[in-house]
């Protein structure tokens, strides 16, 4: 068997090497992260914002997500007739599943405390939102949940669940007034691969008048 003397200079180097080496591994894996994410990103079709009912287009809260990113929980406050604050909790899709979270606050008071809040359980998006106004004040909501199937990059739509909140002054029992839903607005085919990417709403005569829904469709 041959042996090999190593110099001291020699042990430098190879640990040098051994260094070079994993720095290379983790600058390719990066690469590859970001070429997938960017991809991944050219799958989505452009944004589709549709007002319910479409004879009513003002709206006092509205907001939208960038790319990836789509709503998984929604909350709001009324004030003085109007609609002052919502907040839109989302997640951002990946390859892997829902991954993260951010918090987008908007309206003429988007700091105030919010009358009601409900957010999809984890791995879930919202499918549909139905709201009520009465006394000046968002007293129910009711968000429609359903699960992300990452392996597929599609929503599980037709398993889903309701998640709902209530004000003080909510009337149990009473009909949401107005729902935002897009059972109309893609082929049935489509339902798995449509997400909720920004919201907006109005109040109008003590009642909820018109919601406006972005939508995005993700195809794998």
């Amino acid at each position: 068997m041959r042996h090999v003397i190593l110099t001291v200079n020699d042990k430098y180097f190879i640990k040098d090497y051994e260094k070079m080496k994993i720095r290379t591994h983790i600058a390719i894996t990066i690469s590859l992260l970001v070429t997938s994410a960017a991809s991944f990103a050219g799958n989505w079709s452009s944004p589709v914002g549709v007002n319910v009912p479409t004879r009513e287009t003002y709206l006092e809260v509205q907001d939208s997500l960038p790319i990836n990113w789509v709503i998984t929980g929604l909350g709001f406050r009324a004030y003085g007739g109007a609609v002052t604050t919502m907040l839109i909790n989302a997640s951002e899709v990946t390859p892997t599943g829902l991954q993260g979270s951010m918090k987008r606050r908007s309206g003429s008071a988007p700091n105030n405390p919010l009358e009601v809040e409900a957010n999809c359980p984890i791995g879930s998006v919202v499918t549909a939102v139905a709201m009520r106004e009465a006394n000046d004040n968002i007293t129910n909501l009711r968000l429609r949940c359903s699960r992300f199937i990452a392996e597929t990059q599609q929503v599980d739509y037709w398993i889903f669940q309701y998640v709902e909140a209530y004000s003080s002054m909510a009337h149990f029992g009473a009909l949401y007034e107005i729902e935002f839903s897009f059972d109309n607005l893609v082929s049935f085919g489509d339902y798995g691969k449509v997400f909720l990417t920004g919201f907006g709403a109005r109040d109008k005569s003590d009642s909820m008048k018109n919601v406006w829904g972005q939508v995005r469709l993700l195809h794998p």
